[in-house]
């Protein structure tokens, strides 16, 4: 196939689209609720809800939902530094998700690939450095900012034509993002994933996209 049949750039969500790490993430979100009664369940069903917030927002909207009150920064800042403790070796060693490593073999090739996450960057560099994905990625971006704003920023930076772009995604947050920097939007739902009310194309498997994106790019093969 042509080159031309390629986007300018792959920008990639991590969380359940390079990493299976959703339940291991929402597993430490209900660890660090456990000092309030029955919470676990609620907990672990927003955070698969609300995908692409940070942990910050997260656990602050939470403690909101399930106390009725606002949360301190102290009380943010806590919990906080609690599912960091946990949270970074139980993504490192989690499972990628499957595919994951020939998917970005084969597309290295086609074009340049680009990270981008709200996972603090730090953090985030970190487990990418520990499982061996940094070698694909020309740059690998964490929170903050927005994920709108990163992939603006990479596409001006790199002279990319955001129309030319993609964003992989699994969650409605991703989505936003993709609209709001102008790039197109896949939506990658893995298996016993829900689907998004949003009309927009959608894989559940990584070969499914050798087929998609020429077609979103409007381009075909010879």
């Amino acid at each position: 196939m042509e080159s031309a049949l390629w986007p300018d750039a792959m920008f990639f969500d991590v969380d359940g689209v390079l990493i299976d790490s959703l339940d291991v993430k929402g597993e430490a979100f209900a660890d660090i609720f456990d000092d309030i009664p029955d919470s676990r369940q609620v907990v672990i069903d927003y955070h698969l809800t609300h995908g692409g917030v940070t942990r910050s927002e997260k656990i602050s909207n939470l403690f909101q939902l399930l106390t009725g009150n606002q949360a301190t920064d102290d009380e943010i800042r806590g919990r906080v530094d609690r599912f960091r403790d946990v949270v970074e070796q139980r993504v490192t060693a989690a499972p990628e998700i499957l595919g994951v490593t020939d998917m970005l073999t084969t597309w290295f090739d086609r074009c340049p690939l680009f990270a981008v996450s709200a996972t603090p960057e730090d953090e985030l560099i970190s487990i990418f450095g520990a499982r061996g994905l940094s070698r694909f990625f020309i740059s690998i971006h964490g929170w903050p900012p927005r994920k709108s704003v990163t992939i603006s920023a990479v596409a001006k930076a790199h002279g990319l034509i955001p129309s030319r772009s993609i964003l992989l995604g699994d969650s409605y947050e991703d989505f936003v993002a993709a609209k709001e920097s102008g790039v197109h939007f896949i939506h990658f739902q893995a298996p016993g994933r829900p689907a998004l009310e949003e009309q927009t194309p959608s894989v559940s498997d990584f070969l499914t996209l050798d087929r998609l994106v020429p077609e979103i790019l409007g381009t075909q093969p010879h």
